[in-house]
């Protein structure tokens, strides 16, 4: 992608190329959305079984981790940047320490998809903490009183 190009352009480029050849093989499992309005991501993810985000970078943190617990899907995700800090090994998801193996990431979905009593405890933890924690409401109330505590 181009600097400055909007991915809600939905025009193929070099790199939307490469992730269709090398998925050639796996056609019949995987779907390229190309963009998705945010009104409809919830109920976009809402028909996986599994939120997979593979981050290999230090990011603050993905919003798409919030809007996955919402959306009341299991998550496995990164020990890298702030992914661990809303996701808790075991409690609302699952995080992968060994962020760069592919065979680390194949265990952590296998887990899920095998048990599914764990995946439906996992998501309904995170669904959980997404309506209390992650609210809008809540982190409001969670500025107002570093404002108020600022301010005095």
């Amino acid at each position: 992608m181009k600097y400055g190009e909007k991915m809600s352009a939905n025009r193929p480029n070099g790199y939307v190329h490469f992730l269709h050849k090398l998925t050639h093989p796996y056609k019949d499992r995987i779907l390229f959305t190309n963009y998705i309005p945010s009104e409809h991501i919830s109920r976009i993810l809402a028909m996986g079984d599994v939120f997979v985000c593979s981050s290999q970078w230090h990011e603050p943190l993905a919003r798409v981790h919030y809007e996955a617990m919402a959306a009341g899907i299991p998550i496995i995700t990164t020990n890298r940047g702030g992914n661990s800090e809303v996701i808790e090994h075991h409690v609302n998801g699952l995080v992968v320490d060994d962020y760069a193996s592919p065979k680390a990431f194949a265990r952590a979905i296998s887990e899920l998809l095998h048990d599914k009593e764990k995946a439906l405890a996992l998501a309904h933890e995170g669904r959980k903490r997404a309506e209390t924690t992650f609210s809008f409401a809540n982190t409001a109330e969670q500025l107002e009183r570093v404002y108020i505590m600022i301010c005095q």
